[in-house]
């Protein structure tokens, strides 16, 4: 079943085709050359992260965006299917950047500026 969202969202990311910026990702160096050597990037559990509320602050980016838009009962909507993830679910992530030079990016996550910074960029094909 496709969540009554995935449209909305289809319609944003249409929209961006071919403007999407870089992302970055702040490491250490063991964790950089990690992804290089593997070609992968590695997700941890929610549960796990070094700050466990950065999943519920972009479901609430989300939300208030579709609150200023006028769509509330799709807000209420995302609420309520976060809730019964986060309690119902184990789910994993990475986290990016669209900073390219940020220094609390540097200091938190990228060995106190002592790190590296990987930059990537989609491409619709």
């Amino acid at each position: 079943m496709i969540s009554s969202l995935w449209h909305p969202i289809q319609e944003y990311i249409n929209s961006i085709n071919g403007s999407m910026p870089a992302v970055h990702h702040y490491t250490n160096l063991r964790g950089a050359l990690g992804i290089l050597e593997s070609g992968r990037i590695w997700f941890t559990e929610r549960a796990h992260l070094n700050d466990p509320t950065e999943i519920r602050h972009g479901i609430e980016i989300a939300n208030g965006i579709l609150r200023e838009q006028g769509r509330r009962q799709d807000a209420e909507c995302l609420r309520a299917s976060a809730d019964r993830v986060f309690a119902n679910f184990r789910f994993f992530s990475a986290s990016f950047s669209l900073a390219y030079d940020d220094t609390g990016q540097w200091t938190n996550y990228a060995d106190n500026g002592r790190g590296v910074l990987l930059s990537f960029k989609a491409a619709f094909v």
